[in-house]
């Protein structure tokens, strides 16, 4: 049998602008705003930008870029930009195995 990912937890994700956090334990816990965004793309929500608010001023990471690939910090704010709307599952568990059908019945 095969398991199946499971969401645990899901967000409604809208075009523009959506306010988020990363959780801490793995595995929904990211390390970088660029690990961050291929989180959001890998379940078909594209994801442009991650911004913080940091110091008194935003500090903006666009996707693809090196340039201030910044830390996430578990539970902290972050603003996603997003080009599309989609349901992000930031954790996903293994379901119950997924029956194989017997020999002749499938």
């Amino acid at each position: 049998p095969t398991q199946t990912p499971t969401p645990i937890l899901t967000h409604e994700i809208v075009a523009g602008w959506n306010l988020i956090a990363f959780c801490a334990p793995p595995p929904c816990y990211v390390s970088t705003a660029e690990e961050a965004i291929g989180r959001f793309q890998s379940q078909g929500i594209d994801a442009t930008q991650i911004v913080r608010w940091r110091a008194g001023g935003w500090e903006v990471h666009v996707r693809g870029l090196v340039a201030n690939d910044f830390a996430i910090e578990p539970w902290a704010g972050y603003f996603v930009r997003s080009r599309n709307a989609g349901t992000w599952a930031p954790v996903e568990s293994p379901s119950a195995p997924t029956p194989t059908p017997a020999p002749g019945t499938g």
